[in-house]
């Protein structure tokens, strides 16, 4: 059983992108922490439509997910500024994927102030399999919804537990339009989703399952990861995950004198959080990238006093209330 912890815990950190600074002479996560930088694509523009960086610290066994809300403000001179624009837009401009992946990390981890352990980019097609290679997983609603999408089946989840396959989970990972913090009730969704994926992967996966994902990830991601580095991770010690705490970067949306749907960060509130989440040492933002100047509004949130965030950890996640218009 103890090499089964092992291998989930190094299947988890394969899945969230995998150490890439071994390929070098600087020593792999030689204090015992990681960070990894992960991408949903969608399928039509190729832009980041879910993104979030992922914290382990394997002396306390805790994983930490900190999400970056996609309509982010991002001051990179294009004509939107959204941090889920980087990635195609550096594709736009004849980048293969693996070099937008890198392009983003770097923007991100400069921003930011953390140091990037290595990135994985995974399409809807690759998300799927995963979810069916572990034979679905359950999730735990305060209350029941129903999730239509244009194109595909209405899904009818209830309060409780919930065993779904990768088309209901597709459905949920992707519904947003009947929330009514849109884009951020989804993201409290995928926090849901996470903790399922991270309790299937640590208490009940079998080591076929489990070497079936790694299959799969090795096919159908974009990544800077190489399996030699991961069998190092594996082999690094017997770290069981004790908890998991989600959270999503602090700020509010809103929308610009144009009419454009953005999230402004507030910096104080982000920074602590990158500070906790990514073990960030560094000056958050120093380039003020995520400051729009131009805009009151977003000036205010930005440099807002004591600006109040949420936190869940795997025991709380459950309580998440998703609430549909």
């Amino acid at each position: 059983m103890k090499l089964l912890k092992i291998i989930c815990l190094f299947l988890v950190c394969m899945l969230l992108g995998g150490c890439a600074r071994a390929a070098s002479s600087e020593a792999c996560g030689s204090d015992g922490k990681y960070v990894f930088l992960v991408a949903g694509l969608d399928d039509a523009a190729q832009n980041t439509d879910v993104l979030f960086s992922i914290g382990i610290d394997t002396s306390l066994g805790v994983v930490n997910v900190c999400q970056i809300p996609r309509d982010t403000y991002y001051g990179f001179g294009k004509s939107q500024n959204k941090i889920n624009q980087v990635f195609s837009s550096a594709r736009s401009a004849g980048y293969s994927e693996g070099e937008a992946m890198k392009a983003l990390k770097d923007e991100l981890a400069l921003s930011l102030a953390v140091d990037f352990d290595g990135y994985i980019a995974i399409d809807l097609d690759a998300f799927l399999k995963l979810v069916d290679a572990l034979g679905g997983i359950e999730i735990t609603l305060s209350s029941p919804m129903t999730i239509e999408i244009d194109g595909m089946e209405p899904v009818y989840l209830n309060a409780g537990v919930n065993h779904i396959d990768s088309k209901k989970a597709e459905g949920f990972v992707r519904y947003r339009q009947g929330y009514v913090t849109q884009d951020l009730g989804r993201m409290d969704a995928q926090k849901i989703f996470l903790n399922a994926i991270f309790y299937k992967l640590s208490k009940s996966a079998s080591l076929p399952v489990l070497m079936r994902l790694a299959g799969i990830m090795q096919e159908s991601s974009v990544t800077d990861v190489k399996l030699s580095q991961l069998v190092g991770l594996l082999f690094s010690g017997g770290t069981r995950i004790k908890e998991s705490r989600f959270v999503t970067l602090a700020g509010e949306a809103v929308g610009s004198k144009e009419g454009i749907s953005y999230y402004a960060l507030n910096r104080g509130a982000s920074e602590e959080i990158v500070g906790k989440y990514l073990f960030s040492k560094g000056d958050f933002d120093k380039n003020h990238r995520f400051l729009n100047q131009n805009e009151d509004e977003f000036l205010e949130i930005y440099s807002r006093d004591n600006f109040k965030y949420k936190e869940y950890t795997n025991e709380t996640v459950k309580d998440i209330s998703l609430q549909n218009r």
